[in-house]
């Protein structure tokens, strides 16, 4: 039965399971930025006004324009993330799925469970009322978010440094030869030495040259380690470009904050997704009964719908150019699960011109009342 996302869009989410897994709260070693992302509006009450000239207006010291950051942030790993787990999962259900997991509602239950709430920094008058508002504690999410961006891109380079170090370490010690494997190598290269039938050059390397690579490795690793780089020569330059200029790339904090979201969101993507589940079971089970008897589609359709195409962009363009004003709809399910969808349009002098269409979808029914609304204005036009 053809069925719309309309009545799922409006679903809530429902309160997180309370064995719900944390992973580790990433720490914000900026002692500003953590500062400013816990700080609410009204702790300064700075006036707010929609200006564009204001780009080097006073400085911001609360979270609203961090959280803006946080948010862009969390819907890119989130919707990420949906993408991976439910790969065959369509746009519109993946749309409706990503609402639920960043929604106010969602995002303020993990603030409060990460103990973020508790460290709102807020004007004693407001403290009580802003503590409690679910936008404050979804805003504290998004901008505690931001913050471990903005912190983890101002630390030292050499922390990644170190972890690559002893990656590295690790893999060099490895691939080191074993004393059986020296022994080993060592005859085969006599045997290979050794007159025979048919001699056959081979290129076998020394193993005490491997030997000899392998510590070369392990002293550059260990001047890595020590902090011992000194510059970093560009090939195409004749000058040398200091270690101490290399900085964390937005890539790397990227990962760094996928690593604490991806399992974080994981576990509550798959519970969202059953809870949308049992709410389109229900959704269907309220549907009305399909017909007794086998609907035949009039004759008529096929032309107004081939008349119709593209008519809901053509009627709101004439309406804002000539009539300076938008259509609207209305629609619901007939029986045996077709659409019908009314266009009602006013002009600013009150004329108002309403039709109405069915369809078995409601982008049909939809194209079909705009196209008799946009002939009941001028017949000719829309012929």
């Amino acid at each position: 039965m053809p069925r719309d996302d309309f009545a799922l869009s409006s679903m809530s989410m429902p309160p997180l399971p309370v064995d719900l897994p944390l992973p580790p709260l990433p720490h914000i070693t900026n002692t500003d930025i953590y500062r400013v992302i816990l700080t609410h509006g009204s702790m300064y009450q700075a006036v707010k006004k929609f200006d564009l000239t204001g780009v080097d207006g006073d400085k911001i010291y609360d979270y609203e324009k961090v959280e803006h950051v946080g948010d862009a942030i969390l819907g890119a790993v989130v919707t990420i993330l949906l993408h991976d787990l439910f790969p065959r999962l369509r746009e519109g259900p993946a749309t409706i799925l990503k609402g639920l997991l960043i929604c106010n509602v969602t995002l303020a239950q993990l603030a409060d469970r990460y103990g973020m709430t508790r460290n709102l920094i807020a004007a004693p008058t407001s403290y009580k009322v802003a503590q409690n508002l679910v936008k404050t504690r979804g805003s504290l999410f998004e901008s505690w978010v931001a913050g471990v961006w903005y912190s983890f891109l101002e630390q030292d380079i050499h922390e990644i440094l170190n972890d690559e170090v002893e990656e590295l370490k690790e893999d060099t010690a490895d691939s080191k030869p074993s004393q059986e494997e020296v022994v080993r190598a060592q005859e085969s290269q006599t045997s290979l030495d050794e007159p025979g039938p048919t001699t056959v050059e081979v290129d076998t390397p020394d193993v005490e040259t491997a030997n000899s690579i392998v510590d070369e490795s392990k002293t550059v690793i260990d001047e890595l380690q020590e902090d011992k780089i000194t510059d970093l020569v560009d090939p195409q330059q004749t000058e040398t470009i200091p270690a101490t200029t290399l900085r964390k790339t937005r890539g790397q904090a990227y990962d760094h904050i996928d690593k604490w979201l991806r399992p974080l969101f994981t576990p509550i993507a798959h519970y969202a997704l059953g809870e949308m589940q049992l709410e389109q079971k229900r959704i269907d089970a309220l549907a009305p009964p399909p017909p007794d008897v086998a609907f035949e589609i009039p004759q008529e359709w096929a032309s107004e719908d081939r008349n119709a195409v593209g008519s809901c962009a053509l009627l709101h363009e004439f309406a804002q150019r000539k009539l300076r004003s938008m259509p609207f709809y209305e629609d619901q399910i007939a029986r045996g699960g077709m659409w019908t969808v009314k266009c009602i349009l006013f002009a600013r002098d009150g004329r108002k011109w309403e039709e109405e269409a069915t369809r078995l979808t409601k982008a049909a029914a939809k194209n079909v009342a705009a196209w008799k609304v946009y002939k009941a204005i001028d017949p000719q036009e829309a012929v």
